[in-house]
């Protein structure tokens, strides 16, 4: 399968960032501060690649810390502001230094500064880091935010296109939804970009409805901006680009994402050698090894954030995206409208919520499995030069799915014991606990709704 444009294009910058430490980087970051666990007590983790056990005690309180934090200038990384602003990270004894707003990280010093402890935690995508692994091996993602989503093919809105989802809801299986839904191309023109790297996803649609590109459209190889300028004129009906913010754009104006990648990976076959592995790029926050198992209950808090905006993200896009547009727009020299990164977040990069999680972790079935698309990267790696052979595991790099797990213990924990607490008779002190307990339930941080409910029922 061909190499996919930008997740691709990225490795090497990654591979430079984790060889050059950020002893020659130019940001200025507050001191790492290593976080207070608290009266917490927990197990020690075996070895450097589990996440720790938290074996969280009663509490009444939750300990302060401060955590430095870096973002890039993407608005999945950057919708932590959203967070920062609204005082969420307070509400689990967490400050984000560099104060305001965290650290404005760049492609090329993020993981230096990760790796030199000037952040504790920074937004990154673990795909290209996978090629890092010869090299550097203390990275540990902790938490997957979302999916990209950037390479589709677009209709435009005068065609009234119907999507892959739309065949299937009608009852068609998944061979027959994409061919119906590629048909509606046939012999129309559709524009795709220079980059050969980027006709993995186009090739692998295309195959996957027993078609191929040639016979099915005729195509015009253009650059990104000549596209849009042909489609924004009306000149043609149906675009597929290098760039998300082109993507962004046409779904702005209203045209149709027909085929996505989502579509792909959800519907072929799973396993490191199916072409849809190397179509799953989920991005999210990372730390190193030993700043997590020294703070797994900071990690447990910190990723109870991500999850708690998310969830109002879905609920309310508008309100909660506005937050970042500004600090978005300043950061990355975007002229964005909330649409646009409301359209930008939704449908390119599609968030992951803690009830959509279970695939990534729960199913070695699915193709959104952790472990199969790291082994697909990491042979395609290999394959290309760009990874040495060795000995690599995704539980080396992937500690997200620990946390989840762990989140997801304290939650049925909290719910037993807020059962209980609702046969009992409580002082007023203990219902107090009980509902903070629910508070905290509410906003995913169920480590300290355990802790809460635990002592009110004691």
């Amino acid at each position: 399968m061909q190499l996919l444009g930008r997740m691709r294009q990225c490795r090497l910058a990654f591979v430079a960032a984790a060889a050059a430490l950020a002893a020659t980087s130019a940001v200025s970051v507050a001191p790492a501060v290593s976080a207070s666990a608290g009266p917490l007590g927990r197990a020690r983790p075996k070895s450097t690649n589990a996440f720790p056990v938290v074996a969280a005690q009663p509490g009444t309180a939750i300990p302060k810390t401060t955590v430095n934090f870096g973002m890039r200038p993407v608005a999945n990384d950057v919708m932590f502001v959203s967070a920062i602003k609204q005082g969420w990270f307070k509400d689990v004894g967490i400050s984000i230094a560099p104060a305001p707003d965290g650290n404005r990280s760049t492609f090329d010093n993020a993981v230096p500064l990760l790796l030199n402890n000037q952040l504790n935690i920074e937004a990154l995508d673990p795909i290209p880091t996978i090629s890092t692994l010869g090299t550097e091996s203390s990275i540990r993602f902790i938490g997957l935010s979302d999916i990209f989503l950037g390479y589709q093919i677009l209709a435009a809105p005068s065609v009234h296109a119907k999507t892959v989802s739309d065949f299937m809801k009608q009852g068609l299986s998944f061979k027959n939804a994409i061919a119906k839904t590629l048909d509606q191309m046939k012999g129309q023109t559709l524009t795709i970009p220079p980059i050969i790297s980027d006709r993995g996803f186009l090739d692998t649609a295309f195959a996957a409805g027993g078609l191929t590109l040639s016979n099915t459209v005729h195509v015009t190889v253009t650059p990104d901006s000549n596209a849009l300028n042909l489609a924004s004129g009306g000149h043609v009906k149906f675009v597929s680009f290098d760039g998300a913010p082109f993507t962004a754009q046409l779904l702005g104006a209203g045209w149709t994402p027909i085929v996505t990648p989502l579509d792909l990976s959800k519907n072929l076959p799973p396993g490191v050698t199916s072409p849809a592995e190397l179509l799953v790029e989920p991005p999210g926050i990372a730390t190193t090894a030993t700043w997590a198992s020294q703070n797994p209950d900071t990690v447990l808090r910190f990723v109870s954030v991500m999850f708690r905006l998310i969830s109002a993200i879905d609920s309310s896009p508008s309100k909660n995206l506005a937050y970042e547009l500004g600090y978005l727009n300043a950061f990355a020299g975007t002229h964005l409208t909330i649409k646009e990164l409301q359209s930008n977040i939704l449908k390119l990069d599609p968030l992951i919520s803690f009830q959509q999680q279970a695939p990534y972790f729960n199913s070695p079935t699915s193709a959104l499995y952790y472990k199969n698309w790291f082994e697909a990267t990491l042979n395609y790696d290999v394959k290309h030069g760009a990874l040495p052979k060795g000995n690599y595991s995704a539980d080396n790099l992937i500690w997200a799915g620990s946390v989840y797990h762990e989140l997801v213990n304290y939650q049925h924990k909290t719910q037993a014991l807020l059962a209980k607490a609702g046969k009992s008779h409580l002082s007023a002190k203990q219902e107090s606990l009980v509902r903070q307990a629910k508070k905290y339930y509410s906003w995913f941080d169920f480590l300290d709704s355990y802790r809460f409910a635990k002592a009110a029922v004691a």
